[in-house]
């Protein structure tokens, strides 16, 4: 299944020119959870390519329902918080 992915930076810059990261999966990870990209995307030396999850659209593109995946930069972050700013879980 192809998976896309809004990937944004720890200060919320988009990379890969606003255009998706799409993978090939056999799941879709959950708001919350941790994705490692891994090295075939390529950031700049030394910053981390882990980014967790914040949202989840399914969108119809031609007949067949694709996970649009919106995912903030992990810098050892604090997943309580993501989530609560993103309206998932209340403070």
């Amino acid at each position: 299944m192809q998976i896309k992915l809004k990937l944004h930076s720890k200060n919320w810059a988009i990379y890969e020119g606003g255009d998706p990261y799409v993978l090939n999966g056999d799941h879709v990870p959950r708001v919350g959870e941790l994705v490692d990209i891994g090295s075939e995307f390529r950031l700049a030396q030394g910053q981390p390519t882990t980014f967790i999850v914040c949202d989840v659209t399914w969108v119809n593109e031609k007949g067949e329902l694709i996970p649009h995946l919106k995912c903030h930069q992990w810098y050892d972050g604090d997943r309580q918080l993501e989530l609560e700013e993103h309206g998932w879980t209340s403070g």
